[in-house]
């Protein structure tokens, strides 16, 4: 995203945003010209330590947008060169940053995971959704030899099958009320 907005600028602003990492806000000799300083609630303390949030997971899940505070390269030259001299702790607030976010993300993912367990069939209902898939085969394998004894002319043998059949059907219904599970019946044509 950085990248990007810097391929956009003229060769000027670009050679201006060098100047401004290099030298700081007061490289052209007037300090006072820029009233913004590093240390101002507006300026993003995170950016100034390199560790900004919203520019480092840009174009991921975790992308939290634009950062409402200021990012300045020349006020990040100035922390850089007043850091030197003396510690301003803005490095112990990008980590808490960061933990905070850590922790944000660490929850969404435990969260995803809670929800994935909850998907996952435990055992018991993985047991009753075989019972009723193996009710359904014993259903279609008894109704294609109903349909062959009809076919073969012996149709006492068939009628009782079909008489099977219907118990194995009730028996499927039960089973699948007490899973949860609904099988959707395909229909074929046995030749």
């Amino acid at each position: 995203n950085e990248y990007k907005s810097y391929l956009r600028m003229t060769a000027q602003e670009q050679m201006r945003k060098m100047l401004d990492q290099l030298m700081g806000s007061g490289r052209d000799g007037h300090p006072e010209a820029n009233s913004t300083h590093f240390g101002d609630p507006k300026v993003c303390r995170a950016f100034m330590t390199g560790l900004c949030p919203h520019t480092l997971f840009t174009n991921t899940k975790m992308d939290l947008g634009e950062c409402p505070k200021v990012h300045s390269e020349a006020l990040r030259a100035d922390f850089e060169e007043a850091n030197k001299d003396k510690n301003y702790g803005f490095e112990k607030e990008a980590l808490e940053i960061l933990e905070d976010f850590l922790r944000t993300c660490e929850r969404k993912v435990e969260a995803a995971k809670k929800r994935l367990e909850d998907q996952v069939l435990d055992e018991d209902s993985e047991t009753r959704a075989n019972k009723v898939h193996d009710i359904a085969e014993q259903i279609g394998q008894k109704l294609a030899k109903a349909e062959q004894l009809g076919n073969e002319g012996e149709v006492e043998e068939s009628v009782s099958l079909l008489a099977e059949i219907e118990k194995l059907k009730v028996e499927k219904r039960q089973a699948e009320v007490r899973s949860s599970v609904f099988v959707i019946p395909i229909r074929g044509t046995f030749s």
